[in-house]
């Protein structure tokens, strides 16, 4: 009789049937045995197709079993462990996988792995070490944000795309070589890697998303490949190439000098493009540009003169494109009698901070609450100077603009 209950026992695990109660049951989870694998018996949930759904450990050191093929979305998110043992096994890093974990110092990703989902070490703020392996063609979004204590990641010479935020807040990192066949960086991907000192661009990408190096308040170099057709440096400036002219894209903030002339050839200049560049004392813009994007000059502490030219059509005021700009004396802007500008105002819905007040010959004009975008238009009155002040609800910076109407 006990020979015959061995057999059945040994069937029903074989076969993934489950006995309760006299009623068998089919089971998608197998539970990975300790002798087997040398992990205790509940500390993984496996289903049929090798995906781990869960892990129930507490270990410090962990090692994942042979034979996971994925692992599932945020299956060790927040755990405390500092190290993790991938096998070979593995193709697929699921979303959030290792985010939150702050313990985990290093991890090797083996070359079985071709996708690696998006927030996969976001907030891993421990990790000092990744080596990332050749197989894998994208860096997703969020994937490496906030990891604090990374001081050098080697970007795969196979990735072809970097996702928004990428590497935000990866405030140790001190340099970025962008590899030959990345043809697309997204939003703020280096954002507030304060560290950064040096950026290299290959002569593939094609497009670089807003903001890609905001906050990088170390950056001192901007390295782009003379064969690039989309962007170019000039003076250690970073400029992408426009068919209807140049867009100014980065000034990096440890650049040498104190004043900068904005080459006729620009038109635009991108949001935060000057943003944290301390050492400028004035800016002169060319008589093309048309466009300032919002925080454009934000922080730019040391700011005490700049000069719209006449063909300004638009400023994108978020908390002021001269936000921090302390010193900041002369700001002019000189236009024709009859001739528009327009304030672009972007605004956080329900808050206060985000309601710019706008006063021009005395008529004051509060943006409304709950818009995201509203557009004030001034119109040149009669000749003379006359000031257009923004102040932005409860802070207590203004920007005063000069206007000269000719």
């Amino acid at each position: 009789m006990k020979r015959r209950q061995f057999l059945f026992t040994v069937i029903v695990l074989t076969f993934g049937i489950a006995v309760i109660n006299g009623q068998s049951k089919e089971t998608n989870t197998n539970i990975v045995s300790a002798e087997e694998n040398d992990v205790e018996e509940s500390d993984f949930a496996i289903d049929k197709k090798g995906v781990l759904t869960e892990y129930y450990g507490t270990d410090e050191n962990v090692i994942i079993p042979d034979g996971v093929t994925e692992i599932g979305d945020y299956v060790f998110s927040g755990k405390d462990f500092s190290s993790i043992l991938l096998p070979d096994s593995v193709t697929i890093i699921g979303e959030g996988v290792f985010s939150g974990c702050n313990k985990l110092t290093t991890i090797t990703i083996p070359d079985s792995v071709t996708i690696i989902g998006e927030d996969a070490f976001s907030g891993c703020s421990s990790l000092n070490e990744i080596i990332l392996p050749d197989t894998i063609t994208e860096i997703g979004d969020r994937t490496f944000a906030d990891c604090s204590n990374l001081k050098e990641i080697i970007i795969p010479e196979n990735i072809i795309k970097i996702g928004d935020y990428a590497f935000s807040g990866c405030s140790s990192l001190t340099e970025i070589m962008i590899p030959n066949k990345v043809t697309t960086i997204g939003w703020s991907a280096f954002n507030n890697c304060k560290k950064l000192l040096s950026v290299t661009i290959s002569d593939t990408v094609e497009e670089l998303g807003t903001m890609p190096f905001s906050g990088c308040s170390s950056l001192e170099k901007i390295i782009v490949d003379f064969n690039n057709k989309n962007y170019e440096i000039r003076e250690n400036v970073l400029f992408k190439k426009e068919d209807f002219g140049l867009q100014l894209v980065a000034y990096p903030p440890k650049r040498k000098g104190k004043k900068y002339n904005i080459p006729e050839e620009v038109v635009s200049i991108e949001s935060n493009a000057f943003k944290d560049c301390k050492k400028l004392e004035k800016i002169v813009l060319s008589d093309n540009i048309t466009t300032i994007g919002y925080n454009a000059f934000s922080n730019c502490k040391k700011l005490i003169d700049i000069t719209l030219p006449s063909s300004m059509t638009e400023i994108i005021y978020y908390e002021g494109a001269f936000y921090g700009g302390k010193n900041l004396k002369n700001l002019n802007i000189t236009m024709k009698k009859g001739e528009k500008i327009s304030f672009a105002v972007e605004l956080g819905e329900g808050s206060k901070l985000y309601r710019p007040t706008i006063t021009y010959k005395n008529e004051k004009r509060i943006a409304r609450q709950g818009d995201i975008l509203k557009k004030e238009t001034i119109t040149a009155k009669k000749k003379g100077k006359a000031k257009i002040v923004f102040k932005c609800g409860d802070s207590k910076t203004k920007t005063v603009v000069t206007l000269t109407i000719k």
